[in-house]
């Protein structure tokens, strides 16, 4: 359990890692085409052994209870973009997966697909509205591709940080986003989310040292959003994607212009 928990455990992941990412950049680089070789039995055996690898390390730096709101410096130095939010009715739904959370219960229904739709237009309007500060990724134009919303600019601890604000399933609703963390408090609190396995203290250094170009996230800020399963519930997810419009895109979209609201000084 030490080894776990100790300097030990965060030393040996962080090598895994970085290892990965400088042999990913390396093939990268000399432009090796490994995929004959992969489809070979020796090598469907090393994938599928580091596939297993990969899922037990990844299961280690997943947090305890995603339903406990983060306990960041944040939460004590400042305040989110949500005030409040009336509480979600029902139980929560079924969220599988550690890396890619997938919603399994409590999805909208097929006729209802006005909700789906009004989803993918709350986010493609944003950057129709906030051109500057925001844009949308590649991906939302191809089919049965998520609906992808990126920040063009934000500072995390006097770092430029170009992060992804959001990302929808929009043919089902579930959504990958970013809070502040005293806004992920509130969406846990009244019901329409839980935190990402992943937004841990740990998992958010090892992001940074993996990749530099992306600074580490925020502890505590990542966060799944509940798919809406009608129009009421989609009133309250374009609110909370205000918020992390404000957070990771340091504006409030809100306002008829990019006016910005100083979320970039924490």
């Amino acid at each position: 359990m030490a080894l776990l928990c100790g300097p030990n455990f965060f030393y040996m992941t962080a090598s895994i890692l970085i290892g990965s990412a400088i042999i990913t950049y390396l093939l990268k680089f000399i432009q090796l085409d490994i995929r004959p070789f992969m489809s070979t039995k020796p090598g469907k055996i090393i994938e599928t052994t580091a596939t297993k690898v990969c899922e037990r390390v990844v299961d280690m730096l997943a947090i305890s209870d995603p339903l406990t709101p983060p306990s960041s410096s944040i939460t004590r130095s400042s305040r989110g973009y949500l005030e409040t939010l009336p509480l979600r009715r029902g139980s929560r739904p079924e969220v599988q997966g550690i890396s890619s959370p997938v919603q399994r219960s409590q999805l909208p229904p097929w006729e209802q697909k006005n909700v789906q739709d009004r989803l993918r237009n709350l986010i493609i309007e944003i950057p129709e509205k906030c051109p500057v500060s925001t844009y949308l990724g590649r991906s939302t134009f191809e089919p049965a591709s998520p609906t992808s919303l990126y920040a063009r600019h934000r500072a995390f601890n006097e770092t430029q940080y170009y992060g992804e604000i959001i990302s929808a399933n929009t043919e089902d609703g579930f959504i990958h986003s970013s809070l502040h963390p005293s806004d992920v408090r509130v969406v846990i609190e009244k019901g329409w989310g839980q935190r990402h396995p992943l937004s841990g203290r740990l998992t958010a250094r090892l992001t940074g040292l993996v990749d530099a170009n992306q600074p580490s996230p925020v502890e505590g800020s990542k966060v799944l959003l509940y798919a809406p399963r009608n129009n009421e519930d989609l009133d309250v997810i374009g609110k909370i994607l205000n918020a992390a419009v404000w957070w990771v895109g340091g504006i409030d979209n809100s306002f008829d212009n990019e006016q910005v609201v100083g979320s970039t000084e924490w």
